[in-house]
């Protein structure tokens, strides 16, 4: 197994674990047409992995965890969701300090979208960790 399908997993084990989020359901992309029930959901993605050759030290591999997250809510939506990405690096940085050396939070962004009369929040967050290999690790 890949050290990035491994990451993913124990990231979606993590956020399943959190009972604050509460997640119904983790997918693989983005639903084209999704109930509104069925939120919260979580899409756990490795988009992009960078590899820098360090001739006295190996190679530095830095690997982008993405974290998405759908919830439904009221007029607090937007506070809502800065507690709930308080929740997500409370439950992901530990998964990446066990696997990485150098490891962090890069970006949150955070939208409310109005449906009629759904509110729908979207939370998006980007974390890097690192790792130093060998050469013949690569």
């Amino acid at each position: 197994m890949s050290f990035r399908t491994i990451l993913r997993t124990q990231v979606r084990a993590a956020l399943a674990a959190s009972d604050r989020l509460g997640i119904v359901e983790f997918y693989d992309a983005f639903p084209r047409n999704h109930d509104a029930e069925k939120l919260p959901y979580c899409i756990v993605r490795t988009p992009r992995e960078r590899t820098n050759r360090d001739h006295d030290f190996g190679v530095n591999r830095a690997t982008e965890v993405v974290v998405s997250y759908r919830r439904v809510g009221g007029n607090d939506l937007e506070d809502e969701l800065d507690l709930d990405a308080d929740e997500v690096v409370e439950v992901v940085l530990p998964v990446l300090r066990g696997v990485g050396l150098l490891y962090g939070l890069d970006l949150t962004e955070i939208d409310v979208v109005a449906a009629g009369e759904t509110r729908r929040g979207e939370l998006d967050m980007t974390f890097t960790v690192e790792r130093l290999l060998d050469e013949d690790e690569v």
